[in-house]
């Protein structure tokens, strides 16, 4: 009896470790590459049809055969959709719709909005009467000969507000939106209404999908937008107080986000200008790093140099102007007295002028 008794839960311990270890081998598959991505729910969408998960869904890293899968999945049948005309869907219900349609949905990670807002209107020929109008076009295949995608047209268009101060202007589209950037036209026509700037170089573009003179859709397509130009260098470190030469200077392409102040684009405006911080070597000369400060200030002692008939000539005079590198301020030269005179002299440095020409 002892043994029989000591036996009972050590076999009743071995069925509970065997539960487990089954559970674990085949309870829950691993989740293979072909079935992770992430899903962001859309804030707000209008559509013309009974919605399915690909109007309120914005793809992100999800593979072609389950993003179709998951765009066929409808939201509601048409005649609750005709009947309804608005319809509302949290990530709950987007969670229990993946789940009935027999997804894996630990593999999916969902974001975005906390809900959206469908509504369902008919089909409108008015470009600008909804936010964001999601009808599904007819299947295009791009023809290369004559013809543009919508990238083409998208980034002509970045091209054209960005690169008014120069550079090269470089775009990275969401991939999402990937299914829209192939459409050509003809057949379809492109109405780009709003190029919207966010920060760190995102840019929202609004874009009306238009064939045979009818919207058939609206949309938002989200674009990385960067801008290459060359800017002001430091040659080698320059130090506080340092007043900059032309050595000292030098021009290399950098690359910054779409808006973003992108540096100073000429070295000879900043020659003679005093630094008021460090500049390491190869770091970018921006005005936050200089002073105002003239070379030259008003009643200073400045040294004058003067060539005549190839004979250089250097005088004591006072400054009765502030002058920056390369600007012309007025210089009396001798004592107080009959003998001193007034000069016009261009600053060549800190302290220093030289004579105009034509001066004697």
């Amino acid at each position: 009896m002892p043994s029989r008794n000591m036996q009972q839960p050590m076999t009743l311990s071995a069925w509970i470790a065997g539960v487990l270890i089954l559970t674990t081998v085949v309870g829950v598959a691993p989740a293979s590459a072909d079935d992770t991505g992430t899903l962001k729910l859309r804030r707000q969408v209008v559509v013309t049809d009974a919605p399915s998960m690909g109007d309120v869904l914005i793809f992100v890293d999800v593979p072609d055969t389950l993003r179709q899968q998951i765009s066929a999945i409808p939201l509601v049948d048409a005649r609750v959709a005709r009947k309804t005309g608005r319809l509302e869907i949290s990530h709950t219900q987007l969670m229990e719709k993946l789940q009935d349609a027999g997804l894996n949905v630990g593999s999916l990670l969902v974001g975005g909005a906390a809900r959206c807002n469908v509504s369902i209107v008919a089909a409108r020929t008015n470009a600008d009467a909804a936010p964001e109008t999601v009808r599904r076009p007819r299947t295009v295949r791009p023809n290369r000969s004559g013809t543009q995608t919508l990238e083409d047209v998208l980034r002509t268009r970045l091209a054209e507000e960005l690169s008014r101060n120069g550079g090269t202007i470089s775009a990275e589209f969401e991939h999402a939106a990937r299914d829209l950037l192939d459409l050509t036209t003809p057949p379809w026509d492109f109405q780009i209404h709003a190029s919207i700037a966010r920060d760190h170089g995102l840019r929202e573009l609004r874009v009306a999908i238009r064939r045979d003179g009818v919207t058939q859709r609206q949309v938002r397509v989200f674009a990385r937008v960067h801008v290459t130009r060359k800017v002001v260098i430091a040659r080698k470190a320059l130090g506080l107080g340092t007043y900059i030469e032309p050595e000292d200077l030098t021009l290399e392409e950098r690359t910054f986000p779409a808006g973003q102040a992108s540096g100073l684009t000429a070295t000879e405006p900043l020659l003679g200008r005093k630094l008021k911080s460090f500049v390491p070597a190869g770091m970018m000369v921006t005005e936050a790093e200089l002073s105002q400060e003239p070379l030259v200030k008003r009643t200073r002692p400045v040294t004058v140099h003067r060539r005549a008939n190839n004979v250089s000539i250097r005088l004591t005079g006072v400054a009765l102007d502030n002058g920056g590198l390369g600007e012309t301020v007025r210089v009396r030269l001798g004592p107080r007295g009959r003998n001193q005179r007034v000069v016009q002299a261009v600053v060549t440095g800190v302290g220093a002028v030289r004579i105009a020409k034509g001066q004697s």
